[in-house]
Formats: structure tokens, sequence, C-alpha cells
């Protein structure tokens, strides 16, 4: 096959996105449509009549297709297939989450017994959802440009064709229980081998594999029940912050830290307004925790340095030094200083003042307070050497950060 390299990186990214990618041999098209009399689920339902339909598609052409059923494909003849009509196919997918009314609707229009209307909206459950100006449909433009050669081409839509059964849709429903069944589990074990991932990489404090492993988040992650999608992803990141906080605690971060992580992070949950603001919430909340494992870890820390550290973190806004908290541990400053310096790599002074800028970055995120106001709760009165420490080690202005 041409071409391969390309084809890759398009199915590949496309699954992240659980959309399926196939190339179908043009001997195979003509075996499925004569076998369309045997199908036996609405997917395969749904491929005979794609094929029937696009029976005249150009050599440069893309051609969109969206069933009866609102079931939808992407269609388009391969390069150097030597007259061979072999077809690429992109779907089964829909363009939208619909409603339980528009899903009576659907059933409606196709004849689905009442008795079927629940696997039918459990299969519908499944398929991923793209919207029709997702960025994925310029890659499979992209795709095309590439093995014709030519941004010559044209894109077409077939909406609502008729569909041609020799099959009674019961008996098509009378299976598609099992398949949904089926599927729903290989769906569930992805979803918890995904979440296992995550908690994994949060509880080493591994942001290189967090951020690779929620690269492809999005709410086609989710198999959604609820008719209400908002409270339900709001669900998903009370779950999530509170997995996350449990990976944190095993990764060695106090829970002083966690609960006011937790606290902040439940609080702000309730006022999500979008699921696309929950998509953003879920993302924050893992890199958050997987940033505390890395930055409040305690595990390896003798009692005197975690003892410490709570105390800096319990009084950031108080006035701190190596002689208040050596005589608040009742050690001596010598032996506080090199221990602290050996287990977290740092001087009390520079721990103090990390730990009061991560607190101002929390705030500036968190908060609508002014930068003086957030400077003096993180223990720094001088507004102008609070700045200048903000952006020696965050890069930006606190402005600039907000």
């Amino acid at each position: 096959m041409k071409f391969k390299k390309e084809f890759a990186l398009m199915e590949s990214t496309l699954k992240k996105f659980r959309v399926p990618v196939k190339i179908y041999k043009e001997s195979e098209i003509a075996d499925i449509i004569k076998c369309k009399q045997n199908a036996d689920s609405l997917e395969y339902l749904a491929l005979c009549d794609l094929f029937k339909q696009i029976e005249g598609i150009n050599e440069r052409e893309i051609v969109r297709v969206t069933n009866t059923f609102s079931i939808s494909y992407v269609a388009f003849l391969n390069a150097g297939s030597s007259g061979k009509k072999d077809l690429t196919v992109i779907g089964p997918m829909i363009y939208e989450r619909f409603t339980p009314e528009r899903m009576l609707e659907i059933g409606e229009i196709n004849k689905v017994p009442p008795s079927r209307q629940k696997s039918l909206e459990q299969y519908f459950s499944l398929l991923p959802i793209l919207n029709k100006e997702s960025h994925l449909f310029y890659l499979i433009e992209s795709y095309c440009e590439s093995i014709w050669g030519t941004a010559d081409y044209a894109v077409s839509e077939i909406i609502d064709a008729s569909p041609y059964y020799t099959n009674s849709i019961e008996n098509v429903f009378g299976i598609v229980s099992n398949t949904v069944e089926m599927a729903s589990v290989e769906l569930m074990e992805e979803r918890y081998s995904y979440e296992n991932g995550l908690i994994e990489a949060v509880s080493t404090g591994n942001l290189g594999k967090v951020g690779h492993i929620i690269s492809s988040f999005n709410e086609i992650s989710f198999n959604l029940r609820q008719a209400d999608v908002l409270r339900e992803m709001k669900n998903y990141c009370i779950i999530s912050n509170t997995l996350l906080r449990k990976a944190a605690e095993n990764g060695g971060v106090h829970p002083y830290y966690l609960d006011a992580t937790s606290s902040s992070f439940a609080r702000r949950i309730e006022g999500l307004s979008s699921e696309r603001k929950c998509i953003e919430m879920i993302k924050e909340i893992f890199y958050t925790y997987c940033r505390l494992v890395n930055q409040a870890n305690t595990k390896n820390y003798s009692p005197i340095v975690e003892k410490g550290a709570i105390y800096i973190w319990n009084n950031l806004q108080e006035q701190l030094s190596l002689s208040i908290i050596a005589k608040q541990l009742n050690v001596s400053k010598g032996y506080l200083s090199a221990i602290f310096k050996k287990e977290t790599g740092k001087t009390i002074t520079r721990f103090i003042l990390t730990e009061r800028i991560n607190k101002a970055v929390h705030l500036l995120k968190t908060t609508k307070l002014q930068v003086q106001t957030i400077s003096q709760y993180c223990g720094i009165l001088d507004l102008q050497y609070f700045s200048k420490q903000f952006k020696k080690i965050t890069g930006k202005t606190p402005k600039e950060f907000r």
C-alpha cells in the first residue's frame, strides 16, 4: 500500500477519538452488499447502505454520508489501486449527542419496535461524536491531498438517504443487544485501564506520562448515560478529584496540602457551566495532583524534615526563617539546615520562597484577589520583591501569569 506513513498517522489520530478507519477491497464490498439479507447488526446494515449510496463515487471525491439513523461515514477511493475501486471508510460516528426525544424520533422513522428502542439508545451511546467542524475532517482532507497529489477534489454530502431494507429491523435488533453488551464491556475495560494509568502516573509524579495519556482526553472518553450531560461530567470531576487525591497521598503528599487542593477543586466543580469546562477541569486536576507529588512529597523525608515542611505549609502567610522553624522543632539551626538541604535539595530559605510562589500560583488561578493581596497571603509584604521572585521562578510576572 502506498502512503503507509500518511495512513498510519490519520488512523492513529482518529483512533484516539474512537473513530474506526478501514480500507475495503472492491471484491469485499461486493460480498458485503450481496450478503445484506443476512445482516446481523445495525452497523452492518448501515455499511451496506453506505456502499449502495456511493456506487458512483469519483476518483477524487470525499463523500460524507448520513443515513436515516443519523449514523455518518466519510468515504473516498484510494490512489494507486490499479483501477480497483478499493475504498477507505471512516466511521461509524455521529455529529452530535442526541436527546432522548431525538432518539425516539430516529426509532420512529426507522420503524424500530418500542421493545428495541433501548438497544438503539445503547448502541448510539457507544458511537464516537465528532462535530461537523472538527479539525479531524481537515486531517482527512489533508491525507486525501497527499494520496491524490492535488488539492483539486470534490467534497459531497448525502443526507438522510433512504435505506433499502431486505431484512426485518426486528431481526437486526434481535442480536444487536449482545453486540452492545460486549462493546460496553470493552469500553469499560479501556476506561479503567486509562484511569489506572493516570493514577499510577500521578502517584509517581510522572508529568510526561500524564501529558501523554490525556493528549486524547475529551468527552468521547466517557460513556455518558444521563440525559443531564453537564451533571454527569461534574460527577466525573468529583470522582477524579477523589481518586487523584488518594493517588497523590500514595505518592507521599501530606494530607494538609491534599485537603487544601481537594477543597478548592470541590468548590470550583459545582460552578462549571459547560462540558468543555468540565474536561478542562479534569485535566487541571490530573496535572495539579501530579505536580503536588513532585513539589510536596514527604514520603522519603525524615520526621524532622517532614514536620518542618508541614510547619512551613501551615504558616506561609507568617514570618518564617531558619531560626523560627528550628525553635519550633526544638533542634539546632545548624542541624536543621544541613538535614533539610540534604533531603529536599534546597535551603530552608529557598524552600520557603518556592512554596510561597506555589501558593501564589494557586491563588492567581483560583481567585480574583488583587496581586498585592495575594503577595500578603503568601507572606511577602514587598510587592516589588514578590513580583521579581515570582517572575524568576515562573518566567512571568503575576499579571502575565493570570
